[in-house]
């Protein structure tokens, strides 16, 4: 047992309580309430159940720091899939080759980035987000296609009286489990990657929750492919109902 909450159950609490607040925003660009957020995180997770994605499958994001960059990691992470974050500025060769190493399922990246790949390089992944506008870019199984083509639809039956607080749920019995594979820049080698649990989160979060509280609101500057960026600039704020803000 550990002797500090769930790094997701404060992401939950935070959710609740800062509704209506800004969370996620690009400076001069998109701009997502804790509802819209969490909201969005909810209808993604419905693609992911009818693509049959389980605990466990990996999915990478590369694109440039962002409000949608923080939603998809947020989106992947919360269905307990295992999010592989490539740094924006790594070659498209780089990119293949770390989402091909990771045995990702599935990317999210831009149109710009995804026309210099090859697709025929990383077979094993089934669908390919756009983050500049959720449009598909790649989609091997008919089942998701299905599903984006009726996502409302879907989004609505699922919840007939809306989507609350009370709605937002995410989960906590997988201290233990890999949440993360982040990889190293790769200076001095090919990059490593590195395997990090919940716990490993969760621990971070609740030293930086009670050594460094964070501020109503928070510039932030590092790569979020990068650990410091995305725990200190990004999660461990979150948690704690900080709104965030990204340079364009």
């Amino acid at each position: 047992m550990s002797t500090y909450p769930h790094y997701l159950e404060r992401l939950q609490a935070a959710t609740r309580k800062y509704w209506d607040k800004p969370a996620l925003n690009t400076i001069g660009g998109d701009s997502l309430t804790y509802a819209e957020m969490a909201t969005a995180i909810a209808r993604f997770h419905i693609i992911f159940e009818k693509a049959g994605f389980k605990k466990g499958d990996k999915i990478a994001l590369c694109a440039n720091n962002g409000a949608r960059w923080g939603f998809a990691y947020l989106a992947v992470n919360t269905y307990e899939t295992v999010i592989v974050p490539i740094l924006a500025d790594f070659t498209p060769e780089s990119v293949m080759g770390l989402v091909n190493h990771s045995d990702s399922v599935a990317l999210f990246t831009n149109a710009a980035r995804w026309k210099k790949m090859d697709p025929e390089k990383m077979p094993a992944l089934k669908v390919v987000f756009d983050v500049d506008n959720w449009d598909v870019l790649l989609c091997r199984d008919e089942k998701i296609a299905d599903a984006v083509a009726h996502w409302d639809e879907l989004f609505a039956a699922k919840y007939p009286k809306g989507f609350g607080p009370d709605d937002v749920n995410f989960p906590t019995d997988n201290w233990d489990d890999l949440s993360t594979i982040n990889y190293t820049s790769g200076s001095t080698g090919d990059p490593k990657g590195v395997m990090l649990t919940y716990r490993n989160f969760s621990s971070i979060v609740d030293y930086s929750q009670r050594h460094v509280p964070a501020g109503d609101k928070m510039v932030s500057m590092l790569p979020m492919a990068h650990m410091y960026g995305l725990v200190i600039e990004f999660i461990y704020p979150l948690c704690n109902g900080t709104s965030i803000y990204w340079p364009r």
